[in-house]
């Protein structure tokens, strides 16, 4: 047995306090009557219909790739797939694909706190001063960007290698960021997303998360 607003929220709806509205405002019907109990369990062949169709049991998939460089998340198999964490065509590494629609949406808040670390490769060796800003937060494009962490990678003969950690959302704003310093960057890798690590998956290859990982997202703050 399931409680209703756990089957309409795995079904990707919507989210499960967002089910219970839909509950007891009289907008679900079970077996063709309208329940509105919160704490209504379903039994096994029970049909659940939400303006007038029936929804669907979805098994729910949680994908890691090893995202590789120039390749677009919009093609082939993740045509019923999103994208949490969506990287740019230069970027590589660590993203989390889903059909979990209501963590897809709650993920993809502005103001959600997921914690995800780089490897940048730079030009120039970044200076204590650029470093004391990042954290401090600088200024791009009127929004203030704060960097929770900078370390100093290994070193290269024709380049520089930091490694950051930051929590917002939008990672375009780790170049941009970089850029107002003057600061060049060559190439970004995403090494960890919300409590998930990238490990030893190959660049290309996928793998299906943990329990435990999938518990690390539904966990992060907004």
């Amino acid at each position: 047995m399931i409680r209703l607003n756990k089957f309409i929220a795995n079904a990707g709806v919507c989210t499960r306090k967002e089910a219970d509205v839909l509950i007891s405002s009289g907008k679900i019907k079970v077996n063709q009557q309208v329940v509105n109990s919160l704490g209504f369990k379903l039994n096994d062949g029970d049909v659940v219909e939400y303006k007038g169709k029936e929804i669907k049991k979805e098994r729910l998939i949680y994908l890691l790739l090893n995202k590789a460089k120039n390749t677009s998340l919009k093609e082939g198999f993740l045509k019923e797939l999103s994208v949490l964490g969506e990287l740019d065509e230069k970027t590589t590494g660590l993203t989390v694909l889903s059909n979990d629609d209501s963590l897809i949406k709650r993920l993809s808040n502005p103001n959600a706190l997921i914690k995800q670390k780089y490897i940048i490769h730079i030009q120039e060796l970044l200076s204590n001063k650029h470093i004391k800003e990042l954290l401090q937060g600088i200024k791009v494009k009127e929004e203030k960007v704060v960097f929770n962490e900078i370390k100093h990678g290994k070193k290269t003969v024709d380049h520089h290698q930091i490694i950051v950690t930051v929590s917002f959302v939008n990672i375009n704003l780790i170049r941009e960021a970089l850029n107002a310093l003057n600061v060049e960057v060559l190439y970004m890798d995403r090494v960890e997303y919300g409590g998930i690590r990238k490990g030893d998956l190959l660049r290309g290859q996928t793998r299906n998360l943990e329990l435990k990982e999938i518990g690390f997202l539904k966990m992060a703050k907004i």
